[in-house]
């Protein structure tokens, strides 16, 4: 609590305790989140104690209007008359947009595809074994997941995903994912060693490379008998495809349940 020269007389101040400060900021960049501090200016009129460096951990993915609209739900003023709110919100990262070599569109697409869409719900379950890294075989799950790839305006590549030397993740070997049609095969390969290093648990993973294929899919075959299906689940707050044992511009990633690509952090 700092004094004030206000009606209310004082603030909320939530860096008073660094040992505390300090705790929850380490913990967040572990995660692979970016710290912001929120501060709430409320009006005479709202009688209530402005908040000064509130914390909050958030995606590390997040771009500036992402970070601004967290401000935006944590200044809500309280239901008296001609009571107000207004925030401002800082990153102690000094990250407010995604480090891809990209287009806009192309991150756009992608974010769509990996975050937003029900394409990669299945993934694991159906697409990739995740006792070997490699496919399945499953060609009528295959057929599934190239359909909805498709609608979500993508395309099939055989993709490689391997992490640096001790790191514990578990990679992906020639394996079928999507990626957006916008997108030539060295921005999707960008965008994927960016997330897939942003997204992993621990701190040694950062040094990932990702390798794309062509793939053929004219022969793409529906008569394998196996039961498995990609079922949607229109309830998961992130659909890429989770890690191992483990949101430029515009659009940010959200977190929470994972896929190979993404047993990690969500946010937004």
């Amino acid at each position: 609590m700092v004094l004030t020269d206000d009606d209310v007389g004082y603030a909320l101040d939530f860096a008073a305790n660094n040992d505390a400060v300090d705790a929850y900021t380490s913990a967040c960049a572990e995660a692979g989140g970016q710290n912001i501090v929120i501060d709430v200016d409320y009006s005479d009129t709202c009688m209530a104690p402005d908040l000064l460096n509130l914390p909050l951990c958030v995606g590390n993915m997040c771009n500036q209007d992402d970070i601004d609209s967290f401000g935006d739900v944590g200044a809500i003023a309280p239901d008296i008359p001609n009571c107000s709110a207004s925030s401002e919100v800082t990153s102690l990262d000094g990250t407010t947009g995604l480090d891809i070599d990209a287009s806009e569109v192309c991150i756009d697409s992608m974010m769509n595809i990996f975050f937003e869409s029900d394409v990669y719900d299945e993934f694991d379950e159906a697409i990739l074994d995740e006792d070997t890294g490699e496919f399945t075989g499953d060609l009528s799950a295959l057929a599934i997941f190239s359909d909805e790839c498709e609608l979500t305006g993508g395309r099939l590549v055989l993709g490689t995903v391997v992490y640096n030397d001790g790191c514990e993740e578990d990679g992906i070997s020639s394996v079928p994912m999507c990626v957006a049609k916008t997108c030539d095969n060295e921005e999707a390969v960008n965008y994927m060693e960016f997330f897939f290093g942003a997204t992993a648990f621990e701190p040694d993973c950062g040094d990932v490379t990702v390798g794309l294929a062509e793939m053929d899919t004219s022969s793409k075959s529906t008569k394998n008998k196996s039961k498995k299906t990609i079922k949607s689940k229109k309830n998961k707050s992130t659909k890429a495809p989770k890690h191992a044992k483990g949101n430029k511009s515009t659009k940010a990633q959200k977190h929470a349940k994972s896929t190979k690509a993404q047993k990690h952090a969500k946010g937004k």
